[in-house]
């Protein structure tokens, strides 16, 4: 208009457009537009066609009309009542599949199929109840609340079941009410038969009605099966003599003018299945309403159809150039891309959204996520919306979604809302980038991070025992530098006083420094066979020669060998073996060591007037358990621990401990070697208590 302001952005945007439109439509008009232009003239033909047919007859026009209604709305019932047994039927086809391949898998197939009966019965008013029959035709289990027989083997239909037919579906009596009895077949194919689904349905014809769309006056309504059997009517005495016309019937959908009212059929497709309906009978309307009815109808249809075909000419330019560089925009790059309305209907998807889901586009726009998606993942889509709508901004997700293979795989989801000028959110935008392959990586980076943290864990492990390894050799070096230097400098030097003669050609004191010379060779002696001993144990070379003895000679035996060193100390040594005492099957000589390792130790950390005894006992589990018992020094409950380290030795107190501090060690190892145990009770200044307990392997009485 002369005088109007134009706003600069509005007529770039407008020129934009129209390049657009230009390149689009260079060569023609929109096959859309085209298409709807030729609806247009189409529509006003059959109107025109129709008002004057009406014209010219009304009479034969409101008959054809009411054939037409009514046989459109039996056929509009019967797919109504085919869905809900198709869904019924594809419940059973779902939990039979399952339960097959469970059963094929050796698993028990209850807690699957009553998790998924469960969920889908209570999606499905239809379904009263599903029950569940094993390979015999026994009960297994139900979901619902009808009642079944608990045993169907002798049926037909379960006969038929079990010689291949895979679904069937008959009328039933389940209370006193009609029922639609669909089954299905557990196991197919190359699985061998293992039982069937059972659904009861119960089909509210009446309740498919609605006066809204088929306002015709419906007298009855009957769901007969093909051997005449009522499943389900309204009103039941008009419905059981409609199940009586079944003969009269023919062909998939068909009409008969009776004296009464007019009957239609219509049957349930690929199911013996007959929905008929009976309709009262209307009084003729008049054919000059009708002819002033159309006759404005078609005037009110052309000027509509005109405005609308010059409407939609001018916004098909415009809304074709947006969405044409807002497809553009979506579809290049490898993103998933949609735009969801407040209640999250999907007004539109990019190329890669639809590849993710293997669909297409059209069959997503206008749908839900609940439509789409399992229940799980709607739900969590759908909350993630609300709370950018309640956010009023864009927020970021983690979301993890299986793909075309099943295979899970990781994306980072953006949602943001969009609003017009005036603040009116307008839909909610999503933009969702696969970040699979980089969780990968940083689960690969973690990985080898714990890797090298394991293995600079073990080496300072293996540092650590090399270390202490390398202290316990030093440790020995140091020990038995010491324990052997000792010995053979008072070897040496004794002789080499004797080999001089430095007291005199015949001094007495000769015959005291060989009997030095004699003790230190024995201890010498003594330190190198503990070390011997010691190598053989633990390199597994000492065998045990295991022969009958009389545990009394063994104590014997050892105690004769420490007499000497008991008399030189001012001890007592006491043989307390009860004379009862079962014979032995053990190593004479390792047990003779282990005793005269114990009472050496006892003798030498014993003060003068003391006493050292041997004692024995039956343990509880029939072995025999030998004690050295002295009146010693004791041992600190702090050194109770070491004492079976090797080359560990205590402060004596009274003398400096003699020996390679080999014997307890040695002791333990030979134990071992023979099943048993060693245990040792001590308290300072009070004695020791060393137990060594053979097993019931080693009583020679258990071995007859």
């Amino acid at each position: 208009m002369p005088g109007e302001k134009t706003d600069p952005a509005m007529a770039k945007r407008k020129f934009a457009a129209d390049a657009v439109i230009t390149r689009r439509w260079r060569g023609g008009l929109p096959r859309g537009f085209v298409v709807l232009i030729v609806a247009v003239i189409l529509l006003l033909a059959a109107t025109g066609g129709l008002a004057l047919s009406l014209v010219l007859n009304q009479r034969s026009s409101d008959e054809d009309r009411l054939v037409l209604q009514g046989t459109g709305l039996s056929r509009t019932l019967a797919d109504a009542a085919q869905r809900q047994i198709d869904v019924a039927d594809l419940l059973l086809q779902f939990a039979a599949a399952e339960a097959s391949d469970r059963i094929s898998r050796g698993l028990t197939p209850s807690d699957a199929i009553l998790s998924l009966l469960s969920d889908r019965i209570a999606m499905m008013p239809q379904v009263d109840s599903v029950h569940v029959y094993d390979a015999r035709g026994q009960f297994w289990f139900a979901v619902g609340n009808a009642a079944m027989p608990l045993e169907i083997g002798w049926h037909p239909d379960f006969i038929r079941h079990r010689d291949g037919v895979v679904q069937q579906i008959a009328a039933a009596q389940i209370g006193g009410e009609p029922r639609v009895w669909l089954s299905r077949r557990i196991g197919g194919g190359d699985k061998p038969f293992a039982g069937i689904l059972i659904a009861t349905l119960k089909i509210d014809l009446r309740a498919l009605l609605d006066p809204g769309y088929f306002p015709l006056p419906v007298a009855a309504l009957a769901l007969v099966h093909d051997e005449g059997r009522l499943i389900t009517g309204w009103p039941s005495e008009r419905a059981m003599q409609l199940a009586g016309l079944i003969d009269f019937t023919a062909g998939n959908q068909g009409y008969r003018s009776t004296a009464a009212e007019p009957l239609y059929w219509a049957r349930l497709n690929d199911l013996p299945l007959m929905l008929m309906l009976q309709l009262e009978q209307t009084p003729e309307a008049s054919w000059r309403r009708a002819a002033i009815g159309f006759g404005l109808l078609f005037g009110v249809v052309t000027l509509g159809a005109i405005a609308a075909v010059w409407g939609t000419w001018r916004q098909l330019r415009r809304r074709i150039a947006i969405e044409s560089l807002l497809r553009g925009m979506m579809d290049n790059p490898p993103l998933v891309m949609a735009l969801q309305d407040p209640q999250g209907r999907y007004l539109m998807i990019n190329q890669y959204f639809a590849q993710q889901f293997n669909r297409e586009q059209d069959q997503l726009i206008g749908r839900t996520a609940a439509q789409i998606f399992p229940p799980e993942l709607a739900a969590r889509l759908t909350q993630q919306v609300e709370e950018t709508v309640r956010a009023g901004k864009p927020m970021t997700f983690d979301m993890r979604i299986p793909d075309l293979k099943n295979a899970m795989r990781d994306y980072m989801l953006v949602r943001f809302p969009i609003y017009d000028r005036d603040g009116t959110l307008l839909a909610v935008g999503s933009i969702a980038t696969d970040i699979t392959d980089r969780k990968r990586l940083e689960a690969a980076l973690r990985e080898q991070a714990a890797v090298r943290e394991k293995l600079a864990e073990n080496y300072a492990r293996q540092r650590e025992v090399a270390e202490t390894a390398n202290r316990a050799k030093s440790e020995f070096l140091a020990h038995m530098s010491h324990e052997l230097r000792t010995p053979l400098n008072a070897i040496i030097g004794f002789a080499d006083m004797i080999a001089g003669r430095l007291l005199g050609p015949q001094s007495p004191k000769y015959f005291e420094y060989a009997e030095d010379i004699s003790g230190s060779a024995h201890h010498l002696l003594g330190v190198i066979n503990d070390i011997l001993d010691v190598s053989k144990i633990e390199s597994g070379r000492f065998e045990l020669e295991l022969q009958v003895h009389d545990p009394q000679d063994l104590v014997d035996d050892s105690l004769r060998l420490m007499r000497g060193r008991a008399r030189e100390a001012g001890l007592q040594l006491v043989n307390c073996l009860p004379v009862d005492l079962p014979q032995m099957h053990v190593d004479a000589r390792a047990v003779k060591q282990i005793l005269i390792n114990l009472l050496g130790n006892a003798v030498k950390f014993t003060p003068s007037g003391g006493s050292v005894t041997v004692e024995a006992a039956i343990t509880p589990e029939g072995g025999i358990a030998l004690m050295v018992v002295d009146t010693g020094i004791g041992i600190a409950e702090d050194n109770l621990e070491r004492v079976f380290e090797p080359f560990w030795q205590a402060d004596a107190g009274i003398r400096r401990s003699e020996g390679s501090g080999l014997g307890l060690n040695i002791c333990r190892k030979l134990i071992d070697l023979h099943g048993g145990s060693i245990s040792v009770v001590s308290m300072p200044q009070q004695g020791t208590r060393v137990t060594v307990i053979f097993p019931p392997a080693c009583v020679a009485v258990a071995q007859t």
